[in-house]
């Protein structure tokens, strides 16, 4: 089996003191939403189908359930089915009773040892078709076969599901069992990547100064607004890991209290990386009129981004509503295809 591939963490004495729904932060209205459903469901025995893009926290939300719920002080089991083999796999979830010629030595199995407690698969559309009819099974039974024997053993568990992929996309096309889909997605959660919850970044930067500031012996104080507007204008496709690690460079590289923004220099807008200057005409190099482009072009994009909302747009531009009413004005952005209503100011 190869290593590092099963992780059985989350020391019951430690997990509602790392992993507590207050930990997470859910500023924007699609993560308050996502932690209500976790804290209504987090005692029942159902099914939890996790999706989200590497790095939005998916893992962490599975413990936060686990450790939060009345099965807190049983195991929480990690398997990630991209790492093993589709008899090693076979083997971690139901266990074996006999070795085999490929070296699978006898072991109880993961549903065994998470008995009480919490199993977690993560990347579940890798696992073979084959196995995931058998995954099917064991689920609507509640009962498994270990590789050898011959007697069904009953269990006790609590399933959830994460992928970075959408699982109906991958039943479309015919890489996810369509049974088993219907059965795991009881309790569906998509996890939003960070550029769609941008007023929750400074929030989870000054989460991560603090956490890292305590790691490292370090005495950063604040992060400069300048420095955060930074952060709220990168793209983040490494999404919430990224961040982290992120802010902890940056608290390396500082030698005094606060986080500026020559540190975060290498942090570009997505719309400015998306324009290479090829694109621009050497015969006309008017920084005013480049200037221009460039700002029609963000202008365009955040609008796009925000499905036409143009106070969301200019919250994301960072101006005022009437500078980016008067902006859209003068480039004749007024379309159909922006021509969703402004919500009411307060």
């Amino acid at each position: 089996m190869k290593e590092n591939a099963l992780i059985l963490d989350l020391d019951p004495e430690l997990t509602k003191d790392v992993y507590s729904f207050d930990k997470i932060i859910g500023g924007s209205p699609r993560m308050a939403e996502i932690l209500h459903i976790a804290q209504k469901v987090k005692d029942y025995k159902t099914t939890i189908l996790i999706t989200g893009e590497p790095g939005t926290g998916k893992g962490f939300l599975a413990k936060t359930i686990h450790a939060n719920s009345n099965r807190s002080s049983k195991p929480f089991l990690y398997l990630n089915c991209n790492s093993l083999t589709e008899k090693e796999m076979c083997c971690a979830i139901a266990g074996c009773v006999i070795r085999d010629d490929d070296g699978l030595k006898p072991q109880k199995g993961l549903l065994l040892d998470a008995e009480g407690g919490t199993f977690f698969l993560d990347e579940i559309c890798q696992m073979p078709l084959s196995l995931q009819l058998k995954l099917l099974k064991i689920i609507q039974d509640e009962k498994f076969t270990p590789i050898g024997s011959h007697t069904p053993t009953p269990f006790n568990v609590r399933f959830i599901f994460a992928n970075s992929k959408d699982v109906s996309t991958e039943v479309r096309a015919g890489k996810f069992l369509e049974e088993l889909f219907y059965k795991i997605n009881v309790v569906s959660v998509a996890m939003p990547p960070l550029r769609q919850r941008v007023e929750d970044i400074p929030a989870l930067a000054n989460m991560f100064l603090a956490k890292h500031n305590t790691r490292l012996g370090t005495k950063i104080k604040a992060i400069h607004p300048d420095a955060m507007a930074i952060l709220q204008q990168y793209d983040w496709p490494g999404n919430i890991m990224e961040l982290e690690s992120t802010i902890e460079r940056a608290i390396t590289l500082t030698e005094g209290d606060t986080l500026l923004p020559d540190v975060f220099a290498d942090l570009k807008p997505k719309g400015i990386q998306d324009i290479p200057l090829e694109t621009f005409d050497d015969r006309d190099l008017s920084i005013k009129k480049r200037s221009k482009v460039l700002e029609k072009e963000l202008i365009q994009r955040a609008l796009v981004k925000t499905n036409g909302n143009k106070t969301q747009a200019a919250h994301i531009l960072e101006i005022s509503l009437p500078a980016l009413l008067y902006k859209m004005k003068d480039y004749g952005l007024f379309t159909p295809s922006y021509s969703k209503d402004t919500p009411k100011e307060n």
